[in-house]
């Protein structure tokens, strides 16, 4: 029997493993992080002195308590860079702990959980996109928060104390309301599953937080009545129509992922097999048949979205109902690995053979597959320097920015919303890069029309490129290109733009270049 004061240390040094790997993997990424740009604008401090910007009421609006961490951080000066490697930190660290945390439940082996989990992240493994991405390094920062915390919290179940679960799912649900609404749901039924034990006191926790964040998000749902915009329907439908990624699957709804469903139904059939040849442990086999409930639900749910779209109401597609479907993408391959060892053991303890010979093969295929991608994982390790001297090139071109005291309002291409208003702490005019939030906010169909139309003087359905969510890079391109300076000049006297800041390769009729550096800084005269 291992000593508590021992299973103590095994532990530390098992959390500081995992804060190792993570800070280490944490090194060769760098994302600027969407959250900032909505905690500079609920932040403000002045950069919008006119609220009634479009951009500023589609940030101000959103609600997530991420934000207002990430505000209240800005607000006692920690640096964005900080703020930037500790929100990618902090999704590793949640992915590799839920993933550590499943393969030992199952595997029973510290050290195979261990590689299991660093495999996954090294290499990034997963089952695939849907509808909408997984998001494992990205720098889409509510859903990468969401679906790591997700891993996290089904790892958590894995252990005798449910505290910790439901409290990050509670924190999950401020975060992120729809996929914290799905992890809240397998919570309970979690705890319904475990009768035998006492859960009043669960039960009540989960009811006075989740009271706590239902007034948080009532807050929310008043501000979107006070919105200055009346909504129309047809603004709403053009919207979908030629704009919509995720809820339309990028214009192909009728497009499955055959891959990605295969690969579930091995995950399914795996643990169905493994709760009929194993396990005498009963909260062991009801957190097995949480992971099927939500396998077999979120399928059922993506299925008849596909094939009947119209028998979800307006607010459920505004959830993106297939994204719950995605939930299981990062832990799927662990989870078929665990139980592929653990199946092979059974057999091996059935034969009466007494070596352990499915841990010796498990670990061999793991360090072989890691050794046949080490391009990728010396690529990892190059991108370290790599991303140094980004930071550094990045860091002098908007010293030079801030050093030339622009005011008025900036317009940019997509890839440089973030950093312009990140680094320069000038206010974007608008942002064409994802106007995506426009389900949640149905009023903003029409003045969001309207800007775009008037500023890019194109209608939706003559772009190149539809359904990505926004205004394509490649439309935008050529739609800044095509525009002279009366163009320019108007734009300034209706909406007050000033500077246009763009990649070095995008040549603007715009005389006015003061600044041909990592990027062209114009400034409209």
């Amino acid at each position: 029997m291992i000593s508590i004061q021992s299973k103590k240390k095994q532990n530390i040094y098992l959390f500081l493993i995992l804060i190792f790997s993570s800070i280490l993997i944490n090194k060769t990424y760098y994302f600027n992080h969407d959250a900032l740009l909505s905690a500079l604008v609920i932040n403000n401090n002045n950069l919008y002195i006119d609220e009634s910007n479009l951009f500023f009421i589609a940030h101000n609006s959103s609600p997530s308590f991420l934000f207002n961490i990430l505000s209240f951080l800005i607000n006692r000066s920690v640096s964005i860079e900080a703020i930037n490697e500790s929100l990618t930190f902090i999704s590793i660290f949640f992915n590799l702990t839920g993933i550590y945390l499943i393969s030992k439940l199952i595997t029973s082996s510290t050290t195979l959980s261990i590689l299991i989990s660093l495999t996954t992240i090294l290499l990034e493994k997963n089952f695939g996109n849907l509808d909408y991405p997984t998001l494992m390094f990205s720098g889409h920062t509510s859903g990468l928060i969401a679906y790591s915390l997700c891993t996290f919290i089904f790892g958590l179940l894995t252990l005798r104390n449910n505290f910790y679960a439901i409290f990050f799912t509670l924190l999950l649900l401020s975060i992120h309301l729809v996929i914290g609404t799905w992890m809240l749901g397998l919570l309970i039924l979690f705890i319904f599953f475990n009768k035998k034990e006492k859960n009043k006191n669960n039960i009540i926790k989960i009811i006075l937080i989740s009271l706590i964040i239902t007034v948080y998000y009532l807050s929310f749902s008043f501000d979107y009545k006070d919105l200055p915009f009346e909504f129309n329907q047809k603004d709403y439908d053009d919207y979908f129509t030629y704009i919509e990624a995720h809820r339309t699957n990028y214009g192909n709804l009728k497009d499955f992922h055959y891959e990605y469903i295969t690969w579930t139904i091995i995950l399914f059939t795996l643990l169905l097999l493994l709760i009929f040849f194993d396990f005498s442990d009963e909260k062991i086999i009801n957190y097995l048949k949480i992971l099927i409930a939500s396998i077999f639900f979120s399928f059922l749910i993506y299925l008849t979205y596909k094939l009947f779209p119209q028998i979800f109401p307006d607010f459920i597609i505004r959830m993106i109902p297939q994204r719950f479907f995605l939930i299981h993408s990062v832990i799927g391959f662990p989870i078929i690995i665990s139980i592929i060892y653990k199946l092979i053991n059974i057999l091996i303890i059935n034969k009466k053979i007494k070596k352990n010979y499915s841990y010796y093969f498990i670990m061999i295929v793991l360090i072989t597959h890691l050794i046949q991608h080490n391009d990728r994982l010396y690529k990892k390790i190059e991108n370290i320097n790599l991303i140094k001297n980004e930071k550094k090139n990045e860091y002098s071109f908007w010293k030079k920015v801030r050093e030339l005291n622009l005011d008025g309002y900036v317009l940019t291409s997509n890839y440089l919303c973030k950093k312009t208003l990140i680094y320069s702490k000038l206010p974007l005019l608008f942002c064409f890069e994802s106007i995506d939030y426009i389900p949640y906010f149905k009023k903003l169909a029409t003045p969001t029309k309207i800007i775009t139309q008037k500023i890019l003087e194109i209608p939706y359905s003559d772009l190149k490129y539809k359904n990505v969510g926004g205004i394509s890079e490649y439309d935008l391109k050529k739609i800044y290109e095509n525009k002279n300076l009366n163009n320019w000049k108007k734009i300034k006297d209706e909406f007050g733009l000033n500077t246009v800041i763009v990649p070095k390769d995008w040549n603007l009729n715009i005389n006015n270049l003061i600044l041909n550096d990592k990027y062209k800084v114009y400034v409209i005269k």
